[in-house]
């Protein structure tokens, strides 16, 4: 039985029956594309090129195959003028393929009809293999208006014969467009929901030039990820390619491009098909030439933020075109380029700090991490770096950016990392881990413009556009002010709001697109202490702080805000060493802050841990201020216990003093293992008790007195909050900096 085989533009599933081919010519208004066909299906069309060991029957009203004699023959065409110059052509073709046999085909254009060019080799040997598959368009040198081709025939099992019926080529000009010399428009791929890995940068239909498309009519969710392989000749353009494929894809009754997203050599991704972009759960990828490192990045990226937004394995089915390593390597590069951790440091500055980020691997795996400073808009820096499990590395960015009063940082690691940075000035140090997550609202309850205090707001838009940021100022004394800031993209943008606010306060920012949020707080006549905070994303009902201390000179307060429009109702549960409780409630009203001295509750001078409860979403925070008011320790309160806390920085050796502060808030005894990572690669285990609704406090320079650096991971059998804090003996009386760990979960 006769099998019959069509080619036509990939990934087009359609069996063309009755179809007569005829030359013509029409152009498309809106689109401006010229489409014109050639067709050789009869005894005198064949007749009229040259053969070699082929017969011409009357079979299928003629028919062309390879003579019983021979094994092997050419069929070489007459030469055809197209009415225009094309720049791509698609074949159909009806034939016989006994087994043990084969059929090849080539082209060749030519500007005049006088001067050809090479012969090209088409690729039809696994169209052939795979059945009713289809071919093309092919790209074609410039200027092109000729066709000639060749089909060569070959039997190994005579006397079985192939047999070529009809073959059609339709030529198409979509030359008049946009190219990839100009300035193609790029934007985020506009649909996904928000992931830690960057859409990639697409370039729209309109900017590619795409014809007209109907949308998917029967949109689902992205359930698996294809990707089909398109041969691209060197001298083709790719913009001009696609809107090849797309005029190919509609002139066969196609609605569009069947690709959500196609990818060029040079890793350029371009929007495809019109509409959502699933159709039967698949997502359909092309790769248009060959498999780069460029290209293999491009489907990468894609690959890596589908999978993310739509919650999808990385795995891939390969439709055609590429072999099993070049699809691995592709699923590789995805892995490598999904971000399942990101970090933003907003407060960078090396021309008042001596600056340093440390980032710590916990996990089993190869943390692959790059590093982007920001120095404005332009003149991005990158690192990269392999972090190995168990493993950090040290990062000191006055060696990468010196004297740069404007430096935010974003990390991003295809392992969940952990990053501390610390910043080392006149007196004091500035400590705080990196933000995980961009939030379009952001809560701080400390802020002061009092005194000899500064408190200064930084906010970073990793945006591609222009965000507002509006900031709702509530003081202790419940009298609100509200300013707006323009924030630029991919910049910090720095606001001091201890101007014209003499006042204690706490602070929303609600912006119009995601962001990051830091606050730095100076104190002392000379601004030579202070301390460094993220924001916290949203208010909560209750909040941890495992330090705290009333013993001299520590002067500790709570700042508690109340960003709600009624009062809030919270108690207060201070937790000693021993397991003791004292319990304090307090009214907040609405809009408003509220300050509690420690040393007020607490009886005896000693160290505490807090629980707060509040009958309203609140924030708070912890400060504690030391050496005559110059130096300050803070951080946010934890909103919740975990059983897993790591920290990337740590030091015991002269001149810091490093405390180690847990807090179990529950009602019966935690089992805790402290692991310190040093830098030589070993790690010191020791584990404690800590007694129900208590805290301990370790120091742990008694563990091990000599370390530069280090890492700490807090394990526990119950959930239980951990905080650490540095302090620094100097001539001037001393600084430091607290932070509270980063949870596993």
């Amino acid at each position: 039985m006769r099998r019959t085989f069509f080619m036509a533009a990939v990934g087009l599933s359609l069996v063309l029956s009755g179809v007569a081919w005829r030359a013509n010519a029409q152009t498309s208004p809106a689109s401006k594309v010229q489409t014109a066909t050639f067709a050789q299906t009869s005894v005198a069309d064949w007749q009229a090129g040259t053969l070699e060991g082929l017969l011409v029957t009357n079979n299928s009203d003629g028919e062309l195959r390879l003579d019983q004699t021979a094994t092997q023959g050419t069929f070489t065409s007459v030469a055809h003028e197209v009415p225009f110059v094309w720049n791509a052509v698609s074949a159909h073709w009806n034939f016989d393929l006994p087994v043990g046999t084969s059929l090849s085909l080539k082209l060749r254009t030519s500007a005049n009809g006088t001067e050809w060019r090479e012969w090209q080799t088409l690729n039809v040997a696994q169209i052939l293999a795979e059945g009713e598959q289809l071919l093309g368009p092919i790209g074609v040198e410039a200027g092109s208006r000729w066709l000639q081709y060749q089909v060569d025939f070959a039997s190994t099992t005579q006397p079985a014969a192939p047999s070529l019926q009809a073959i059609a080529w339709r030529f198409l000009d979509t030359s008049s467009g946009p190219s990839l010399t100009d300035q193609l428009n790029r934007a985020p791929a506009a649909f996904g929901g928000t992931t830690f890995t960057r859409p990639p940068q697409v370039i729209s239909r309109t900017s590619w030039g795409a014809l007209p498309g109907i949308p998917n009519l029967l949109p689902s969710r992205p359930r698996r990820i294809e990707l089909v392989s398109l041969p691209l000749n060197n001298q083709a353009d790719p913009p001009t390619m696609l809107r090849a494929l797309q005029a190919a894809a509609q002139a066969e009754g196609g609605s569009d491009l069947p690709y959500q997203f196609v990818v060029d050599q040079a890793g350029n991704v371009y929007a495809g098909r019109n509409g959502f972009p699933a159709s039967n759960g698949t997502i359909r990828l092309a790769l248009l030439g060959e498999l780069t490192d460029a290209a293999r990045t491009g489907l990468g990226q894609i690959i890596a933020w589908i999978s993310e937004a739509y919650r999808l394995p990385q795995t891939l089915t390969v439709l055609g075109g590429l072999d099993v390593e070049q699809a691995e390597s592709i699923r590789r590069t995805a892995d490598q380029l999904t971000v399942r951790k990101r970090l933003t440091f907003v407060e960078s500055n090396t021309r008042d700090y001596n600056e340093r980020i440390m980032l710590f691997n916990p996990s089993s795996q190869v943390a692959r991490t790059i590093v982007t400073f920001l120095p404005g808009q332009t003149n991005a820096v990158r690192r990269e770096y392999e972090i190995q499990p168990g493993q950090r590395v040290n990062i000191i960015a006055n060696e990468i950016f010196s004297d740069t009063f404007n430096l935010p940082i974003e990390v991003s690691s295809n392992q969940a990392i952990v990053g501390d940075r610390t910043m080392l000035f006149a007196n004091d140090a500035l400590g705080e881990s990196g933000i995980s997550r961009w939030s379009r609202t952001w809560y701080f309850a400390e802020g002061d413009g009092t005194n000899d205090r500064t408190s200064l707001l930084s906010l970073y838009n990793p945006q591609p556009s222009e965000v507002v940021a509006n900031l709702l100022i509530m003081p202790t004394d419940g009298i609100t002010a509200t300013r707006q800031v323009l924030l630029q993209p991919f910049t910090r943008t720095q606001v001091d709001l201890s101007n014209n606010n003499p006042k204690a306060f706490g602070l929303r920012v609600a912006a119009t697109a995601p962001i990051a949020a830091e606050r730095t707080v100076l104190v002392g006549p000379t601004k030579g202490g202070g301390f460094l905070t993220k924001g916290a994303i949203a208010p909560s009902n209750t909040w941890y702080f495992a330090e705290g201390a009333t013993l001299d000179p520590f002067v500790t307060t709570l700042a508690l805000l109340n960003p709600n429009p009624v009062s809030a109702a919270i108690t207060t549960t201070f937790m000693t060493e021993e397991g003791s409780t004292f319990t304090r409630r307090y009214q907040v009203p609405a809009l408003a802050r509220l300050d509690v001295d420690m040393r007020e509750i607490v009886p005896s001078p000693q160290g505490v841990g807090t629980m707060l409860t509040s009958s309203q979403p609140i924030v708070a925070e912890r400060t504690s201020y030391f050496n005559g008011g110059n130096s300050a320790t803070n951080s946010m309160g934890a909103a919740e216990p975990d059983y897993v806390w790591h920290f990337a920085e740590g030091r015991t050796a002269d001149p810091a003093t490093e405390f180690l502060l847990v807090l179990n808030p529950n009602q019966r005894p935690a089992q805790v293992t402290v692991t310190l990572g040093k830098d030589d690669g070993t790690t010191q285990v020791v584990e404690y008790t800590i007694p129900r609704t208590g805290r301990i406090s370790i120091l742990l320079d008694t563990i091990d007195p000599n370390l530069q650096s280090h890492t700490i991971t807090v394990a526990s059998n119950l959930p239980v909050v951990a905080e650490r804090t540095i302090l620094i003996d100097n001539t001037s009386g001393g600084g430091g900096h607290s932070a509270l760990g980063t949870p596993e979960r």
